[in-house]
């Protein structure tokens, strides 16, 4: 039997006029191999005299060191330990036309991505695995995530399997927070944030270098632990990865990305590439 943990959050949730947004991002991997990653975090944090919250929005010019280590930290787990990522996102080309709360939506969001993205399915037989992600507010909405998740097993036709879901304040957990920082370079990156200019600006700044930097090294590490695991040449990171008609690369694959798109959606094509300005907004809003 083995005991699993996912740490998984969410970012980019928030309405803003860029195409890319309601990121999900989740790690999936046996318990002691969190317990090395937290440990190899704080130590780096501790070199840099380091408290506070990992986060994306975070980054700056005087710790942007810090953010490329443990950048090179994460994926040198990925790479080595059975440690998986997963990343699910939503497209503005594709237009939801439900009409649920955006909190509401979040949540059911959560649902398809655990569901779907990590192949739990496939877990070895008697697994137990722990579902951990960031504290929210609505009661409502977490009983019925927490439901979710424990009726998996049954919905999965796994009944060997134990699910539980567990709510944790980000700023406790290390884990969680790199997936904030993962997906935070995703949608900086995507959205291409790193051309956004205030009035007056006119190059580029310091710190949109220093993060398009990092989106790059990021891309770089994704590319090649993609190709070793999957002998390819392209990673796309704004496009589904294909399990190659195999479901059970869901769970095997180390690196994986969902372009989510509802069965209720239409085709917007004013968020094509042919319809957006340098910094990511469409012409025709």
């Amino acid at each position: 039997m083995k005991k699993y943990i996912i740490y998984a959050d969410e970012a980019w949730t928030h309405d803003f006029p860029k195409r890319y947004h309601n990121f999900f991002g989740g790690f999936l991997a046996e318990d002691k191999i969190f317990t090395s990653l937290d440990s190899d975090i704080k130590a780096i944090l501790k070199k840099h005299n380091f408290r506070w919250e990992i986060k994306w929005s975070k980054i700056s010019l005087k710790n942007n060191m810090l953010y490329e280590e443990l950048v090179d930290l994460i994926f040198s787990k990925l790479a080595k330990e059975d440690l998986k990522y997963r990343q699910m996102f939503r497209d503005k080309r594709d237009h939801y036309t439900g009409d649920e709360s955006p909190i509401e939506g979040q949540f059911k969001l959560f649902y398809q991505f655990i569901k779907y993205s990590f192949g739990l399915d496939y877990l070895e037989l008697n697994s137990t695995v722990e579902i951990v992600i960031d504290e929210h507010s609505n009661v409502s909405n977490k009983e019925k995530l927490k439901a979710f998740c424990e009726s998996l097993p049954k919905l999965l036709k796994r009944p060997d399997l134990k699910i539980t879901i567990k709510f944790m304040n980000s700023r406790s957990s290390r884990c969680l927070q790199c997936c904030d920082l993962l997906m935070g370079a995703a949608g900086y990156h995507g959205n291409k944030m790193y051309n956004d200019r205030v009035k007056g600006q006119g190059r580029i700044s310091r710190l949109q270098s220093a993060r398009k930097k990092i989106c790059k090294k990021i891309y770089n590490h994704f590319r090649y632990i993609d190709g070793i695991s999957r002998n390819t040449l392209v990673f796309h990171w704004f496009e589904s990865t294909s399990v190659k008609g195999n479901l059970k690369n869901r769970f095997d694959y180390k690196i994986a990305i969902w372009k989510f798109v509802p069965n209720n959606s239409i085709r917007n094509e004013r968020w094509g590439n042919d319809f957006l300005f340098k910094d990511g907004t469409t012409k025709t809003f």
